[in-house]
């Protein structure tokens, strides 16, 4: 449906809501019968004197002149006195007594002061008859002039309701078309959109300015559309009496929360701009810092000590550090006030990355722990965290480990403190290694090996680790005695076995066979 039928049917129906609003008001009136002219009879047509109308409606009849105002005259003010009173919040009808007059009022507002000619002109037995008659027929007509005013008020508010609610309904629309428009646009020319440079500095890039727009193009339609909900719904409260507290209500929960914000912005404003100012000055030199180290990386300007692949971290790291000091230095000083919101950010932000370097400390405190007590040996072989392996370095992080396939893995002292450390004992053992020729039994070589062995030390023992053409290869090791505790000291011992070990053989008439070439085991 096309705006203008959308425009043409809403004014079709405020017309017809406002002729239905004058129809009523018209039965309402043509139904009652005190609203209806009289009709007098022949003899009190002719009489002299002036209707007392109100709205069309003859209320009584003046019918003589007092001093000097005639009975028009007196009749004209008494119909002001009663449109006046009609506008009233409560139009009751009374009279009292002032000297020989009787005043009815209506309300608070006099209508007419009625003397004994005038109850006499009128036929009436007394004074008191008359005022009685007048001030029963004023309170029958205010009644029903006051009913029939709220009944097309009412009918009237309703259909000013409805006529604001077809107006919102349409502003509400195009407020939503003009923003799907707006969006269409910028998601289909991008190009359309440029940078936010300062001179040859660029602040804002296009996309981030891209997306800055349709979040305030979502934002914005949100808020006018709320609003333009926000005052029909005032306009609807503010035309009944039943609900019109309630619009006194709802403006203050909406304005006393924007009057306080108002009031604090007013009074941070100063504070604000000089804040916003020194932003920016940080904003411009986090730019600055990070363009400078774009450069780097690209080897258009060259840092000697700076190698190129550590342009990026080093990047993160400056930039983030000027951050941080100028939230826990400079806020203090652009604010004055040491407790204020800047200090405690950094405040807040010191104690994260505090919070965020405790795995770090720990490591550090456990190597340092690690170095000095010398439990961990360069040479050792351990298992630490599931890693086997030589260690080849120990350093205040981290325990380096050379596994058996030759690569090397850096395991964290952290993880000691969740899995246990495994050391594989030094062997003390005294242990060489002997070929004999492929002609001696490998029985009876292994049983003398391990005769002539025991003459030596304790707790021999004779492996046949191998068997080729070369001969029968044997190892031999004993447990070490007291007296060997040093490392030449044992070399000593594995020549004084391997001299024992061959002057056997020979003595039982076996050869030497040839050894296998690669490492030994």
């Amino acid at each position: 449906m096309s705006h203008g039928s959308f425009v043409g049917r809403a004014l079709l129906a405020l017309g017809f809501l406002l002729a239905i609003a004058s129809g009523s008001a018209s039965v309402a009136a043509e139904d009652n019968p005190t609203t209806k002219q009289p009709v007098n009879p022949p003899a009190a047509a002719e009489k002299r004197g002036a209707d007392v109308k109100l709205n069309d409606s003859v209320v009584f009849r003046v019918l003589l002149a007092h001093g000097q105002r005639s009975a028009e005259e007196r009749a004209e003010a008494a119909a002001r006195a009663l449109e006046h009173a009609l506008l009233g919040a409560d139009p009751r009808a009374r009279h009292k007594a002032q000297g020989a007059a009787q005043v009815i009022f209506a309300g608070e507002t006099p209508v007419i002061e009625l003397y004994a000619e005038d109850a006499a002109a009128a036929g009436d037995a007394s004074l008191d008859v008359c005022t009685a008659r007048i001030e029963a027929r004023v309170q029958e007509t205010l009644t029903t002039e006051k009913k029939r005013s709220d009944i097309a008020q009412t009918v009237f508010s309703i259909s000013l309701v409805v006529f604001f609610g077809l107006i919102a309904l349409f502003l509400a629309r195009q407020v939503g078309d003009y923003a799907g428009r707006a969006r269409s646009f910028v998601l289909e020319h991008p190009e359309r959109i440029p940078a936010l440079r300062l001179r040859t500095l660029e602040v804002i890039g296009s996309g981030a300015l891209r997306g800055v727009l349709l979040g305030a193009l979502i934002i914005g339609r949100a808020v006018l559309q709320i609003g333009l909900v926000y005052v029909w719904l005032v306009i609807t409260l503010s035309h009944f009496d039943a609900t019109r507290p309630y619009t006194e209500r709802l403006t203050g929960l909406l304005t006393k929360p924007l009057l306080a914000l108002l009031e604090r912005f007013a009074f941070a404003l100063p504070l604000g701009l000089l804040a916003l100012c020194f932003g920016a000055l940080v904003y411009v030199l986090v730019r600055f810092v990070e363009l400078f180290f774009v450069s780097v990386r690209r080897g258009e300007t060259r840092i000697a000590w700076l190698p190129s692949e550590l342009v990026a971290p080093v990047s993160v790291l400056a930039r983030g550090t000027i951050v941080i000091c100028a939230v826990l230095l400079a806020g203090p000083i652009v604010t004055g006030d040491s407790d204020g919101a800047l200090s405690r950010a950094g405040a807040i932000l010191l104690f994260s990355l505090a919070l965020a370097a405790t795995p770090l400390a720990a490591c550090v405190l456990l190597g340092v722990v690690q170095l000095l007590s010398r439990r961990l040996r360069t040479g050792a072989d351990l298992e630490l965290a599931g890693k086997r392996g030589r260690v080849t370095a120990i350093g205040f992080f981290d325990v380096t480990l050379q596994e058996p396939d030759g690569h090397s893995v850096r395991v964290p002292h952290l993880l000691a403190l969740v899995s246990p450390l495994q050391m594989k004992a030094a062997d003390a053992r005294t242990r060489v290694a002997i070929s004999v020729a492929p002609s001696a039994p490998p029985t009876a070589v292994k049983s003398l090996l391990l005769t002539a062995a025991s003459e030596l030390g304790a707790r021999p023992e004779v492996e046949l680790y191998d068997v080729d053409a070369g001969g029968a290869h044997f190892h031999v090791s004993l447990a070490p005695s007291a007296s060997v505790t040093s490392a030449p000291e044992r070399e000593q011992s594995a020549s004084e076995l391997r001299l024992v070990l061959a002057e056997a053989l020979a003595r039982a008439g076996f050869a030497l066979g040839t050894r296998p070439e690669g490492p030994r085991r």
